[in-house]
């Protein structure tokens, strides 16, 4: 009569105490193996960036000694947090820009919070215009109480982001799959990652632009016509709603610099056609009761190059962050700027 032997006889048996340890070295040499082939791929670690993360950056502008940094994409890319932080390690850096925003509601906001006596950092336009685009759905959350656990859990995702390739959203398991139906390739490396701090960082290697110059021109001549920035008296009218506002922010101790970061080349050129700095940005800075720098009033900042006209590439932005830090201090803004070598 034919004997069986029971597959438990023929497959090895595993101890139940290695069977942990060993599925965990799988799941790390798995994540390891899918790390390493997107960073062979150029793709770098960018943080997924949100409503909730901004409000927890912005209810804490009560340190002491805080600078903030508000405005859109130019100062997100053009400032470097490492440059600063090297000068000024034991002081507080916010950074609060939101691309695309305008910054007036964010000035207004912070002038109406008592409990903040810091420094402002206000990217504007060349024009030394605000802007007034909506900021509800950001402000709206950081006026509510934020649960410590939804702190914890926002903080521990955001780090493990900046940290890891592959929880980038455009590495995602169903982007690359839709990217792969839709093209027929893996995602390109985008050339804009977002860091820790919600600062950004910009390699224009990895840039698939420019855009075209009718593109740009059209763009202008919006922002022109959505701000009124061609009526000089709808523009003066504006740019002077802001000086309460700085007013208010000084009588607590804190300060506002007004900061017209660089642009080259045809988006310089289309700018000054339609808002000439000689006839709006010098008339803002002789009347406002902030700090004005334009970088063309700046040696060490006028020559840097926006690879797309319009914003400077990371190896630039240490550049002009310690340009911008020194003629902060020179102007006596930021005192005792603390020297602990180069950076950048």
């Amino acid at each position: 009569m034919p004997s069986y032997t029971s597959s438990s006889d023929r497959i090895p048996s595993i101890p139940h105490g290695r069977i942990w340890p060993l599925a965990l070295a799988m799941v790390v040499l798995a994540v390891v193996g899918v790390e390493v082939f997107w960073r062979m791929q150029g793709h770098r670690a960018s943080m997924t960036d949100d409503p909730t993360w901004w409000a927890m950056h912005r209810q804490a502008v009560s340190q002491e000694d805080v600078v903030v940094v508000i405005g859109a994409s130019r100062t997100q890319l053009g400032i470097s947090s490492s440059v600063f932080h090297l000068r000024f390690p034991k002081r507080p850096l916010l950074r609060l820009e939101i691309a695309g925003k305008g910054s007036f509601e964010l000035l207004q906001d912070l002038a109406e919070d008592e409990s903040f006596q810091g420094l402002i950092i206000c990217s504007v336009a060349p024009s030394g215009d605000v802007g007034r685009s909506t900021m509800s759905e950001y402000l709206d959350v950081s006026r509510n109480r934020i649960s410590l656990d939804r702190r914890v859990n926002r903080a521990a995702s955001a780090w493990l982001q900046d940290k890891l390739v592959f929880l980038s959203a455009e590495v995602g398991s169903l982007a690359v799959i839709r990217h792969v139906i839709d093209t027929g390739r893996l995602p390109f490396p985008r050339y804009i990652a977002t860091h820790y701090d919600r600062s950004r960082s910009a390699d224009f290697t990895l840039w698939r632009g420019p855009d075209s110059p009718e593109i740009r021109q059209r763009r202008v001549l919006r922002w022109a016509q959505k701000w009124g920035i061609s009526d000089v008296r709808a523009w003066a009218k504006r740019t002077s709603q802001v000086e309460p506002l700085v007013r208010r922010i000084q009588q607590r101790g804190g300060n506002v610099v007004f900061l017209a970061m660089p642009i080259t080349d045809a988006f310089l050129t289309m700018n000054e056609r339609v808002y000439p700095k000689a006839k709006y940005w010098n008339r803002f800075a002789a009347e406002t009761n902030g700090v004005p720098v334009h970088y063309l009033d700046v040696p060490a900042m006028r020559d840097l190059n926006c690879p797309d006209s319009s914003h400077l590439d990371e190896r630039d932005s240490p550049r002009f962050t310690r340009a911008l830090l020194d003629e902060l201090n020179r102007r006596g803004v930021i005192k005792n700027v603390e020297r602990q070598g180069k950076s950048g």
